[in-house]
């Protein structure tokens, strides 16, 4: 609320407005209103409004409970009187209130699905490529264990290649010792 905002709702306040109608002039929710009353009476900005000042004059006055007067065990309730009551004016429209409880529930079962069945992790895909000849290679997608890939990059690193070139090498030689074993 800026100030010139906040000289209006002491000025309207002062002047007996309903929350309804400062709610209107400064062009906020009632929420708004109210919490914004309750922070300028704390700060002895503002006076509380009384029962009275704050209920149309057409209300009825409030009914008062009896206090039970044989002790049965029960607990015992009291009205003091000293419920403040706001004019929150008209009540929210039932489907729109329904509208958002939906999202809501279909925003918690989106992250309960995410926790019950975790995206799969792509490995980290290398983008340099070494020079080939055109038409000469294709490259591959490989899911391999996190514990392979480490050590694959390890010891590429340790022969200062990168860890695309040193599986191309293994698999040539794996491939090289399988036809010497095998020679069909």
């Amino acid at each position: 609320m800026t100030p010139a905002d906040e000289a209006t709702f002491i000025d309207m306040w002062e002047k007996g407005a309903s929350y309804r109608a400062i709610a209107q002039a400064l062009r906020c929710p009632l929420g708004t209103v109210a919490s914004r009353a309750a922070a300028l009476v704390v700060q002895g900005t503002i006076q509380p409004r009384r029962r009275a000042q704050a209920r149309p004059e057409s209300a009825p006055p409030p009914v008062q409970r009896p206090v039970q007067s044989t002790d049965t065990g029960a607990v015992q309730r009291v009205d003091t009187g000293a419920v403040q009551t706001f004019d929150t004016g008209p009540v929210p429209r039932l489907d729109r209130l329904e509208d958002e409880v939906q999202g809501l529930r279909r925003l918690v079962q989106s992250v309960v699905d995410r926790l019950d069945h975790p995206p799969v992790q792509t490995p980290v895909q290398i983008t340099a490529l070494p020079p080939y000849p055109k038409g000469k290679a294709v490259r591959w997608n490989l899911w391999i264990l996190d514990a392979i890939r480490d050590e694959l990059a390890a010891l590429a690193t340790a022969r200062g290649i990168s860890p695309s070139q040193l599986v191309q090498e293994l698999l040539w030689q794996a491939l090289s010792d399988r036809r010497a074993a095998d020679p069909r």
